[in-house]
C-alpha cells in the first residue's frame, strides 16, 4: 500500500480564512527515499508553476537529493522513525507558501496545473480533494479512480497516523476519528497519476511487508480502531494472507462508524476477499444489505453480480450488473472505483450472462458497446468475438463487423492487439494475422509467429523468429523477449522430422535451458524416451512445457512424444488433451484407461462430459456416478449427473405429450423441468473451451 493513498479517505475539516492580497503561491511537498529513477517525472509535472518544492528525504543512498536540488527544492534530511506523518509534518514546517500540494515521488500531475493559480484565487474552501488515477498495470483499464485531499491552506493542517497518514486541522490534531469524519470542503480539477500500485513498484519498495509491520504496531496500540484494522487487513491481502485479512475486515466493519467515509471501500474489499476465498455466501449476504446503503457505488453492484453469477442466480446477477451500469458518474466520485465500473465492466458482465442464457444477439450489442467505450478491454473483445461466432458469423464477417463498429484504422496498436488475440482465441488465425500486420509502431511479431505456426506455415514462423532476433541483436533482453517465438519455431522444426534444429535457433534459447534443449532436440529426432539417455530433470521439465505448447499449436502427436519424455502419465496427458479441446483424442485415451482400470475420478468426469455432449445421457450419468463414488463432493460431477437426469426426464415428458398432446399435468411438469435446466445453465460444469479449442475437437 502506498504511504499516503490507498483504500482510505483523507479527513475533512471546516474552516474560515481570508484571501491574502497579491499573487497566490503554491508549494509542492514530498517525502522520498531512493527515488532517483522516478523523481524527475514527478517534478517535471509541477516545476513550471510551483513556487516552492520541499522534499523530505528519509535516508536515500542514491541521487534523490541531488536531483531534487537541481529542481530548486528545499531538501530536508529526516531520520526515518516508522512514522509517515512525522515525515510529512517535518516538511510542512518548511512551507513558505499560501497553499500546499502533497505528492509522492511515484506520482505525477496529469491535468490542471496550468489553471491552479486561477482556481485558488477564487477558492471558497481551505482544503480540496484532487482526482487520483492509481495505475495497477500497463493496460488502460488497470486503474482505480478516487479522490483524496492533497491541496490545502498552509499553516492550518498537520498529519496524524503512523501509516496511511490523515490530514487533520491543527486544532483537531490528536483526535483522528473526528478528523476523518469531518466533511470535505472543495473539489479541485487537478488529476494525479499514481504508479505505486504497479506490481514492480510494490515489489521494489516491499510495500506490503513494510505497511504490515507498521500497522501491526499501530493495531497493538489501538486495537479498537476500525481504520487501522481495515488498513492492516488490506496489508494482509497484499501479503497473500487472505484468510487472516477476512477476519480483520469483519472486525473493522463491526467497529466502523456507519458514516465513516472509508466504510464503503471497506465493504468492497471485505466482499472481494470473501469471493476470492470461495466464501460466496458470505459475500452475497454482505452485499445484499450494504449495496442498498451505497446505491451509487458501482463496485459493490459489480461484486454483487459476480457473487450471484457464481451461484447460478443469473436473473439476480443481471439486475446487479444493471445497477452498476446505472450509477450516476457525478456521485461515483465519492467512492474509490475501478475504471469502467459504471460502464464497460458491467456491460461486459451482462454480455457474459446473456451468452450463458443463449442470448447471443443481446450479448453482441452489450460487448460492442463496451468496446466502443474501452477499445483495449480484453474481456469485452473475447466475449464479443465468441458471441459473433455463436450468431453464425464467419471469421471474415466477424472482422467486417469489427471494422464497421470501431474502425480498425482508428484503434491504437494496443487495441488492435486485443482484437487480434480475441480472433486467435476463437480460431480466426488468418484474420488475426491480417490485423497484426496493420499495427503501426508495435508490430506483435510473437502473435504473428504463433498464428503462422497454428496455420501450419512453420517456415514463415521461423523467418519471423530470425528477423526478430536480428532486430534485437546486441540487446541484453533479446533472448528472454523472444523465448516463446523461438520455442514455437523449434516445435515446427521438430514436427517436420528433418533436423535437430539449426544452430541459430538453439543458440537463441535462454542459456538456462539451452543445453536441455539440445538434448531434447536429439531425443525428438531419434524418438527415444528421456530415460534412455543422459537427460536429467531439466530435460523433463522443458519437455513438459513444450508438450503443452505443442497442443496450442495443433501438434498433438508431437505433444505426446514430449509428454512421454517428460515422464508424464498417459492419464495426465489424456486430461490435458481434453482440456485443450482435443475431446475425441482425449476421450479415446480415457476409455482405454477405463477398460484397464486406470481411470480416476477426474478421468471419469471428462469421459462423462464427452458422453453427455453426444447425447448419451444414461451412460453419461453412470460414468458421473463412478466419479462421485470416489469423490462425493465433486461439484462438476454432481451438476453433470443432475443435468443428465433432468434431460432424461424431459425426454420422458416429451414422449408422454406425443401420446397425450396438451395433457395439463405433463405440460406443467415439462415446464418445471425446463426451468430447472435454465437454472442449471447458470452453474457451468463443463470444460470452458474457447473457439480455438473447440475447433481442436476433431484434431
Amino acid at each position: 500500500m502506498k504511504s499516503s493513498e490507498g483504500f482510505m479517505y483523507f479527513c475533512y475539516a471546516r474552516g474560515e480564512w481570508a484571501m491574502a492580497e497579491g499573487s497566490i503561491t503554491i508549494g509542492v511537498h514530498l517525502i522520498a527515499k531512493d527515488e532517483a529513477g522516478r523523481l524527475p517525472r514527478c517534478l517535471d509535472s509541477v516545476s513550471e508553476w510551483a513556487s516552492q518544492i520541499v522534499l523530505v528525504d528519509t535516508g536515500s543512498s542514491d541521487r534523490t537529493q541531488e536531483i531534487a536540488r537541481a529542481y530548486g527544492a528545499v531538501v530536508v534530511s529526516h531520520v526515518w522513525e516508522n512514522d509517515f506523518s512525522g515525515a510529512r509534518n517535518e516538511g510542512l514546517k518548511r512551507a513558505d507558501t499560501d497553499w500546499v500540494l502533497v505528492l509522492d515521488a511515484d506520482e505525477e500531475l496529469a491535468e490542471g496545473g496550468e489553471g491552479l493559480h486561477a482556481e485558488l484565487a477564487g477558492a471558497t474552501a481551505d482544503r480540496y480533494s484532487v482526482r487520483m488515477e492509481h495505475r495497477l498495470g500497463p493496460r488502460p483499464e488497470e486503474a482505480v479512480l478516487s479522490r483524496a485531499v492533497r491541496l490545502f491552506r498552509a499553516g492550518k493542517y498537520r498529519y496524524e497516523g503512523r501509516v496511511h497518514e490523515q490530514l487533520a486541522r491543527i486544532e483537531m490534531a490528536g483526535d483522528l476519528e473526528e478528523a476523518i469524519a469531518a466533511p470535505e470542503e472543495g473539489l479541485s480539477e487537478l488529476r494525479l497519476l499514481h504508479y505505486g500500485y504497479m506490481p514492480e513498484e510494490m515489489a521494489r519498495k516491499g510495500t506490503a511487508e513494510r505497511n504490515k509491520r507498521l500497522l501491526e504496531r499501530e493495531a497493538a496500540d489501538s486495537p479498537e480502531d476500525s481504520f487501522v484494522a481495515y488498513n492492516l487487513a488490506v496489508a494482509y491481502v497484499q501479503s497473500g494472507e487472505r484468510a487472516r485479512a477476512l477476519r480483520l475486515f469483519e472486525k473493522a466493519l463491526n467497529l466502523a462508524d456507519p458514516n465513516a467515509p472509508y466504510r464503503p471501500t471497506l465493504v468492497r474489499d471485505y466482499a472481494e476477499t470473501a469471493l476470492n476465498l470461495d466464501e460466496g455466501d458470505k459475500a452475497v449476504d454482505l452485499l445484499a444489505s450494504e449495496s442498498k446503503k451505497y446505491p451509487d457505488y458501482p463496485d459493490l453492484a459489480l461484486l454483487q453480480g459476480k457473487a450471484l453469477q457464481a451461484q447460478g442466480r443469473l436473473p439476480e446477477a443481471s439486475r446487479a450488473y444493471e445497477a452498476a451500469a446505472s450509477c450516476r458518474p457525478e456521485r461515483m466520485e465519492a467512492y474509490i472505483c475501478l475504471a469502467g465500473a459504471g460502464s464497460y465492466r458491467p456491460w461486459t458482465a451482462l454480455g457474459d450472462v446473456a451468452r450463458m442464457r443463449g442470448e447471443a444477439a443481446k450479448a453482441d450489442r452489450l460487448y460492442s458497446a463496451a468496446i466502443v467505450a474501452a477499445p483495449s478491454y480484453r474481456p469485452a473483445w473475447q466475449g464479443w468475438v465468441e458471441a459473433m461466432r455463436e450468431l453464425g458469423m464467419s471469421y471474415g464477417e466477424v472482422r467486417d463487423r469489427i471494422e464497421a463498429t470501431v474502425k480498425l484504422s482508428s484503434l491504437t496498436d494496443g487495441a488492435k492487439r486485443e482484437a487480434a488475440l480475441a480472433l486467435a482465441d476463437a480460431g480466426g488465425y488468418e484474420e488475426a494475422l491480417e490485423l497484426v500486420r496493420t499495427m503501426n509502431t508495435s508490430f506483435d511479431r510473437e502473435l504473428a509467429c504463433f498464428c503462422l505456426a497454428v496455420l501450419g506455415r512453420h517456415e514463415e514462423a521461423a523467418m519471423e523468429v530470425r528477423q526478430a532476433l536480428a532486430e534485437r541483436e546486441g540487446k541484453k533482453q533479446g533472448e528472454s523477449v523472444g523465448r516463446n517465438m523461438v520455442e514455437i519455431a523449434l516445435l515446427g522444426i521438430w514436427n517436420g522430422h528433418t533436423e535437430e534444429g539449426p544452430d541459430w535457433l538453439l543458440s537463441a534459447i535462454p542459456e538456462t535451458d539451452r543445453e536441455a534443449a539440445r538434448k531434447l532436440s536429439a531425443l525428438v529426432r531419434r524418438r527415444e524416451k528421456e530415460g534412455e539417455v543422459n537427460g536429467g530433470g531439466e530435460v523433463r521439465e522443458l519437455a513438459f512445457r513444450l508438450s503443452d505448447r505443442a497442443l496450442t499449436l495443433r501438434l498433438p502427436d508431437l505433444a505426446w512424444i514430449l509428454a512421454e519424455m517428460s515422464g508424464e502419465s498417459e492419464l495426465s496427458f489424456a486430461k490435458r488433451l481434453f482440456r485443450r479441446g482435443y475431446s475425441l483424442r482425449g476421450a479415446d485415451r480415457l476409455l482405454r484407461l477405463m477398460q484397464r482400470g486406470e481411470l480416476d475420478e477426474g478421468g471419469y468426469l471428462l469421459l462423462g462430459e464427452t458422453l453427455f455432449g453426444k447425447g448419451h445421457y444414461s451412460t453419461a450419468a453412470a460414468v458421473f456416478e463412478e466419479a462421485l463414488a470416489s469423490w462425493p463432493e465433486m461439484m462438476p460431477a454432481r451438476l453433470g449427473v443432475t443435468e443428465c437426469y433432468l434431460r432424461m426426464a424431459v425426454s420422458v415428458a416429451d414422449e408422454g405429450l406425443r401420446r397425450n398432446p396438451g395433457h395439463p399435468r405433463l405440460s406443467r411438469e415439462r415446464g418445471r423441468l425446463e426451468e430447472s435446466l435454465r437454472l442449471l445453465a447458470g452453474l457451468p460444469w463443463r470444460t470452458p473451451w474457447n473457439g480455438a479449442e473447440r475447433s481442436n475437437s476433431d484434431g
